[in-house]
């Protein structure tokens, strides 16, 4: 019983039996948006090798920021993907974009993806690395582009972009990187730190939305019917 209608760019109108409300998330109805859940205040790790996890919801939670985490590793601070409200995460942790060295990208669902248009539009001096594998990487530049309104082109005039070897390790001069290729509905990865310090070796591995057994073989299944479906009968002949 709830109708939603698209009134022009960026404004909705929401219709319940005889009630209506508009919404307009380019003016006063964005300036007043915020994260619906509390953000504590506290501080990331600095050591050699530390991980900060920022956040454990999905797109659908409206209850804790979505999954991402912050990794202090080779003397800089490097985001795992980054999600809505990414610059009021990095304003709890006494933090802002300029603070990081780069932003490692699983894939391009807006849950891990949609925080890189306020990463874009930050003011830093230097350009922000961009990690991920090369199909993630093209899935995003024009992902972004489409969101933001931008070109393409912009995506590397504001990221650094490392293209990054699936399933072996990638040198950064102090840690290293392996992105495993990992099934999704979209180009995935998830990925494996390691780095030594005093203490010896350390790794972190970060398994963004993995897919469970049963939608595997669900996917599989259909993929079978399809082909089942396109192949031709055996025998037969002109009726």
């Amino acid at each position: 019983g709830l109708f939603l209608r698209r009134l022009a760019a960026d404004r909705y109108e929401f219709v319940y039996k005889d009630e209506a409300v508009a919404v307009d998330l380019a003016g006063s109805d964005a300036k007043r948006a915020g994260a619906p859940y509390p953000l504590p205040r506290s501080k990331p790790g600095r050591q050699t090798f530390a991980v900060t996890h920022i956040g454990e919801g999905d797109g659908w939670d409206p209850t804790r920021p979505c999954m991402g985490s912050l990794v202090s590793a080779g003397g800089g601070l490097w985001l795992i993907d980054a999600g809505p409200n990414i610059d009021r995460t990095l304003k709890a942790l006494g933090l802002s974009v300029s603070d990081l060295a780069g932003v490692f990208n699983t894939h391009v669902h807006d849950d891990h993806f949609l925080g890189l248009a306020s990463l874009f539009r930050a003011r830093r001096k230097r350009r922000l690395l961009y990690c991920a594998i090369p199909w993630v990487r093209r899935a995003a530049v024009r992902k972004l582009a489409a969101v933001a309104r931008i070109s393409e082109a912009d995506f590397e005039a504001k990221f650094e972009v490392r293209d990054l070897a699936a399933d072996r390790w990638n040198d950064f001069g102090g840690f290293s990187v392996m992105p495993v290729v990992a099934p999704h509905p979209v180009e995935n990865t998830m990925f494996k730190f390691r780095a030594s310090g005093p203490e010896g070796e350390r790794t972190y591995a970060h398994w963004a939305d993995l897919t469970s057994f049963a939608v595997l073989e669900k996917v599989a299944r259909a993929g079978r019917d399809r082909r089942i479906r396109r192949e031709p009968r055996a025998g037969g002949g002109a009726g």
